[in-house]
């Protein structure tokens, strides 16, 4: 590299950029943790990768995800179980949880995820780090990668940077971002430029601190209400906000995600070992395909009595069914677009997880904690994770007041024990194809907590 004229050199030459294991490097094995999978080795990069090299930067490892990555537990028959490098025995995150933990313990300044339902922010969020679910078509390429991670249609996996500086990741996009015809390696990414016009724009910002579905824990409600300070003391104005419909955001969600009932993904894993961190999404699947009037009368009776967290409703398993399903969804976020026009706002402030790193190996059941990133995958907003305070004492004095009426609670609070000084942030999201902004609000909040 250090022979190449500095005029030939790229905007990252030289920079160590580490690779979630699901993409395709030349030379290694691209298994989405997979045992069946385990020696599918590649021999041509794939274009995400191609685009790291391209901008000068060396892909030097691969990181670890959960199995078939439908999961915020990171953990595969292959590879074991990712920790947080904030506190041993907790949760790294999912599914770029690899890529989250690695650059949480600074041993990467920059990386490359995948998000279809908070697998960038999760783990960032957890793991005290920076990163943006660009608006789709503005993510990096998600061809040539392992099965199970190119998408599902009416919602794409967005591919996109990782890193523990807001700087650095709006640098890293917006050199990317900046490069002249992107659709030469792949057709479905949009050739938007960096816009610097709204980077320096400055939005009315609306906020919520709950879904509507689960409290989040106590430390995370004060990220959220910190984060208002902060940015208010830097000029800005804030204003409450109602937060989208959880419900609708999860009848949307699953019923695209799950609209084949993970047939594929059965089929692959009769030759395969099994991971906890899949039992989440086995067993939701597994309650939906019960005879609906066992479901009617006794299942979803009973389960209701435990918590007010839905089983799934529907799935868009014909060709109808789903194009209703996306004309539905496309509506439900115009009409969410018209609200924040009618309140003047144009981007938003909401919490960035529902708890703290939890304990490793519990989050492939205890699903929940997907709620606050899958709103905006549903709607195609860009959102954004940036790291504002940590677990204190007086979080866990205040979990004695947090809900006890619902099991999910219940969890919760127990699985926020001891999580003393781990990472907590907040989410900040905009308009479609205003990532920008989200950039610029990442960069507020990080030197707004710097200068505390």
């Amino acid at each position: 590299l250090d022979s190449l004229p500095r005029e030939e050199r790229g905007p990252l030459h030289g920079v160590p950029v580490s690779i979630k294991e699901c993409y395709d490097v030349a030379g290694t094995y691209s298994t989405a943790g997979m045992a069946f999978l385990a020696r599918r080795a590649v021999t041509r990069d794939c274009p995400a990768v191609q685009l790291v090299k391209q901008l000068g930067g060396v892909p030097f490892c691969k990181t670890n995800v959960p199995q078939v990555m439908l999961s915020l537990q990171c953990s595969n028959p292959l590879y074991g179980t990712t920790e947080n490098p904030w506190g041993r025995g907790r949760e790294a995150g999912g599914s770029s949880g690899g890529e989250g933990a690695l650059i949480g313990g600074r041993g990467s300044i920059l990386g490359v995820g995948s998000d279809v339902g908070g697998s960038l922010r999760n783990p960032s969020a957890f793991c005290g780090g920076f990163a943006l679910k660009p608006t789709e078509g503005r993510h990096l390429s998600q061809l040539s990668v392992a099965p199970y991670s190119g998408g599902f249609l009416g919602i794409d996996v967005t591919g996109g940077w990782m890193t523990y500086s807001a700087r650095a990741l709006e640098e890293a996009w917006k050199v990317t971002w900046n490069l002249p015809d992107p659709q030469a390696v792949d057709s479905h990414l949009v050739p938007l430029a960096w816009d610097q016009e709204s980077y320096e724009a400055k939005p009315r910002i609306g906020y919520f601190t709950s879904d509507g579905l689960l409290e989040p824990a106590p430390g995370c409600v004060r990220a959220v209400q910190e984060a208002v300070a902060l940015l208010e003391g830097r000029g800005y104005t804030l204003v409450p906000i109602r937060s989208p419909d959880v419900h609708k955001v999860l009848y949307y969600f699953n019923g695209i995600i799950l609209s084949d009932l993970n047939k594929s993904i059965y089929k692959d894993l009769d030759y395969d070992l099994y991971d906890s961190a899949l039992t989440g999404a086995v067993t939701a699947v597994t309650l939906y395909k019960l005879p609906w009037l066992l479901k009617k009368l006794i299942v979803n009776p009973l389960l209701s009595l435990l918590t007010r967290v839905p089983t799934i409703q529907n799935v868009f398993s014909s060709s109808d069914a789903m194009v209703a399903g996306i004309a539905g969804r496309d509506a439900f976020s115009l009409a969410y677009l018209e609200e924040m026009t009618a309140a003047g706002v144009d981007a938003i402030l909401c919490p960035g997880q529902y708890l703290p790193a939890p304990p490793t190996g519990v989050l492939g059941t205890f699903v929940p904690p997907i709620a606050p990133y899958i709103t905006w995958n549903v709607m195609n907003f860009p959102a954004g994770i940036a790291p504002i305070t940590k677990w204190n004492e007086q979080d866990t004095l205040a979990l004695s007041s947090y809900p006890t009426d619902d099991l999910a609670y219940k969890m919760m609070a127990g699985y926020c024990k001891g999580a003393e000084g781990l990472p907590l942030a907040v989410q900040v999201v905009a308009r479609p194809y205003k990532d920008e902004q989200v950039l610029r609000l990442l960069r507020e909040l990080e030197l707004a907590t710097e200068e505390q």
